[in-house]
């Protein structure tokens, strides 16, 4: 199976990097490489049974004394982009491991991302270094396994019988137990999580996973924790995935043998796939951030993490010196912005001394704390902050040619796969640089800009004048940077597409998102009608939504739907209906005991809004702000949250006064909700 996936994985690489015509990154790649920059790096390397077959990138840092992180970008041994983190920790007097649950307090039952938790727990004075996603759990954010929290058992009963459990004791040691071994040592528990399935490790050896209850071949975002053989150190792990360029996640026996090589001597699966969240509050800083790449692409709710937390103290003089970003990939005419950070000995947030001044090589200093990549650079640029005898470096590898390049509206997230414009216009558009799953830092100066076709002009900074024209034309904007290159293909046609919103107030929204592939009409008579003031189903909304988000379709061709009237969603509607089920947007109501998808039902305005809040990570809901529409009491309770996110970002406003959350929400209205999220 491995020597399969391996040349699978090879090929696939071939064939991507010759569909990039890019000759000059496969050579490099080619010659496999195990030498990692670290000593801690060289280690995973050198323990992981030949699964780390080439070193893309390695780096370390510390949280805390006792508390260090691995970062590290690999090639595995059947040739598929990895990216691990990993945490070390040292228990002692000043460094332990916490369960957290929402807002910080004992009790199951609420769902809350990484971040919100992580905050929770930092209001209420809690000194937090990172932490992970724990345990899987039901639909309900109730956890499958016991829970403890600061030596109370929130949650005493398992739900499943395959359960295992990751303990801290109440005297500060790990360990990782089945639930046989939990129901001896339950008395001296003082924090627990468990994992499901067959345990990864016991003393030492790896486990025979045959008779797992989990699959055991499935690549899949991963969490796993670890401890040694004294239970004195504990080893937390998150490996991301279901990215092709990045990291393509990992199968129960690679996890294996990673956490073999971190040298733990027990440890078990934790939650993994959309779950998997790895939060670090990097030196220097005093609030948390992501580290990882979640693969539903944003923070999922879940029902409980495990932190790292130290001893509270106050900060003193600034000693160690820190750049953001570390480094990473940039060409040349890249401006970067880095952030300037300290902390004094114990790693405590310092203040940042005043006479901090910039240098480096291959780079110069344009204002401030902002350099450009100079033109012709070649090899790396080396940015070098320096303050007295502090002194910090970060370091952008210049590619001789990126993997990858796309292009994007400016100021908007989604790549483009097509272009439709309308004549004489104007549209500024960006090139993003993907280097091995990396964005690569660069501007749009960077890159050369042609047009072919005679379908107008662009500049070099991607800003694309259209032919006037009465009819549609068709050709290509290709961008380029040595041998890599894009084309997209674009359509310049009429100003204004439909027969039926000239004049109409949501005439601007709807021609921009058609013009950006998002909306669609239909033809009668030769002519394009839109049906602005027409009601849309809730399969027309969600294909529209899937539209919108530029999500891969494809991918989610094989989820089952779990609805009983699945049979009745149409074909054309399908993929994205099953794309927004497995990303966590459609969950259905249940009548009479079934759960329904209704997909040729008239969709509401409360539905609608709440549908789309789920498909970004907003900040926290002020109910209050319900309160200046007059109709706010016919908001159902499960809608609260999100219509007052979405009137707190201002995408939506009502109308004289009102919300009308009951209503059927019109086409026109969809084009304006979408429109405002896409300026988010």
């Amino acid at each position: 199976m491995k020597t399969y996936r391996y040349m699978i994985g090879m090929l696939l690489c071939v064939w991507l990097l010759a569909a990039c015509d890019n000759s000059n990154a496969f050579d490099e790649y080619a010659k496999f490489d195990t030498t990692a920059q670290t000593a801690w790096g060289q280690s995973i390397v050198d323990g992981s049974n030949g699964y780390v077959a080439h070193v893309k990138s390695d780096r370390t840092y510390n949280l805390a004394d006792g508390v260090d992180v691995l970062e590290m970008a690999f090639l595995a041994d059947d040739g598929l982009a990895m990216q691990l983190f990993l945490f070390k920790i040292a228990l002692s007097d000043k460094i332990t491991l916490r369960t957290t649950l929402a807002d910080d307090k004992n009790q199951v039952g609420t769902g809350q991302t990484i971040m919100k938790q992580l905050e929770a727990m930092q209001k209420n004075g809690k000194k937090v270094l990172g932490g992970t996603n724990a345990d899987f759990f039901n639909t309900t954010y109730i956890p499958y396994g016991v829970c403890y929290r600061d030596g109370v058992a929130v949650k005493t009963s398992f739900s499943r019988t395959d359960c295992n459990v990751f303990v801290i004791t109440k005297d500060n040691e790990a360990c990782c137990f089945t639930e046989e071994e939990y129901a001896l040592h339950k008395d001296i528990v003082r924090e627990a999580v468990c994992g499901l399935g067959t345990l990864l490790l016991k003393n030492g050896e790896q486990l025979d996973q045959s008779g797992n209850t989990m699959p055991v071949a499935n690549m899949e975002p991963r969490t796993a924790i670890g401890v040694s053989q004294d239970g004195k150190e504990v080893y937390l792990m998150v490996v991301d995935g279901r990215n092709f360029y990045y990291s393509n996640g990992a199968d129960l026996l690679d996890l294996m043998n990673l956490m073999s090589a971190c040298g733990a001597s027990d440890a078990l699966n934790l939650d993994g796939g959309g779950s998997t969240a790895a939060g670090v509050t990097y030196p220097g800083y005093a609030s948390g951030a992501t580290a990882n790449v979640p693969s539903d692409g944003k923070l999922r709710e879940c029902a409980n993490f495990i932190f790292l937390v130290r001893q509270k103290q106050d900060a003193g003089t600034a000693s160690k010196l820190y750049l953001y970003p570390f480094g990473g990939y940039a060409l040349p005419g890249a401006k970067i912005s880095l952030t300037v950070k300290a902390a004094d000995s114990s790693y405590m947030a310092a203040a940042v001394p005043t006479n901090v001044t910039f240098g480096g090589t291959n780079v110069t200093q344009t204002s401030g704390s902002t350099v450009t990549v100079e033109p012709g650079a070649r090899g790396a640029a080396t940015v070098t902050a320096t303050t007295g005898s502090l002194r910090a470096n970060a370091t952008f590898t210049i590619p001789t040619a990126p993997t990858s390049i796309t292009i994007k509206h400016e100021g908007k997230n989604t790549p483009l796969t097509a272009l439709h414009v309308a004549g004489g216009s104007k549209t500024d558009l960006t090139a993003t640089a993907w280097y091995y799953g990396n964005q690569v830092y660069s501007a749009d100066e960077s890159f050369s800009w042609a047009v072919t076709g005679g379908i107008g002009e662009i500049d070099e900074s991607g800003v694309f004048a259209a032919a006037k024209t009465g009819s549609d034309l068709n050709g290509t904007i290709t961008v380029s940077y040595g041998e890599t290159s894009f084309a997209l293909k674009v359509t310049v046609g009429s100003s204004q597409p439909f027969a039926d919103t000239k004049g109409h107030w949501a005439e601007s929204y709807i021609t921009d998102l058609y013009y950006a592939g998002t909306l669609q009409g239909s033809t009668k008579d030769g002519k394009l009608y839109y049906r602005p003031d027409a009601s849309m189903t809730r399969q027309e909304f969600i294909v529209a939504m899937m539209r919108y988000l530029g999500t891969d379709l494809s991918a989610y061709q094989t989820v089952s739907l779990p609805f009983s009237d699945s049979s009745s969603i149409a074909d054309w509607a399908k993929s994205a209906m099953q794309a927004a089920y497995s990303l966590g947007y459609l969950t259905g109501s249940k009548t009479n005991g079934q759960l329904l998808a209704k997909p040729g039902a008239t969709i509401s305005r409360q539905e609608a809004m709440t549908i789309l809040s789920r498909t970004k990570d907003f900040p926290e809901a002020d109910l209050n702000t319900l309160s200046a529409f007059s109709d706010s009491g016919k908001i159902a309770d499960w809608a609260k949250t999100a219509l007052a996110q979405m009137a707190q970002q201002k995408i939506i406003s009502g109308s004289k006064g009102k919300l009308n959350p009951t209503g059927k929400v019109t086409r026109a209205e969809v084009a304006k909700m979408l429109y405002m999220l896409s300026e988010l």
